[in-house]
């Protein structure tokens, strides 16, 4: 299983989103997949924390 985004790449999303990149653009900027950058967008949209779900 791979590793959870860092906070650092987590906050960069979150600028770069609210700056006006859609959710893949700024997956782009940050090289993650497209699929990781379109649930963080919709977090953003929910209004919820992008903090990495802890693992048990």
């Amino acid at each position: 299983m791979p590793n959870a985004l860092s906070t650092d790449v987590r906050s960069r999303f979150e600028i770069l989103y609210r700056e006006g990149l859609s959710g893949r653009e700024a997956g782009r900027w940050l090289i993650i997949s497209a699929a990781s950058a379109s649930r963080l967008a919709q977090r953003i949209k929910r209004g919820s924390g992008l903090e990495p779900a802890v693992n048990p």
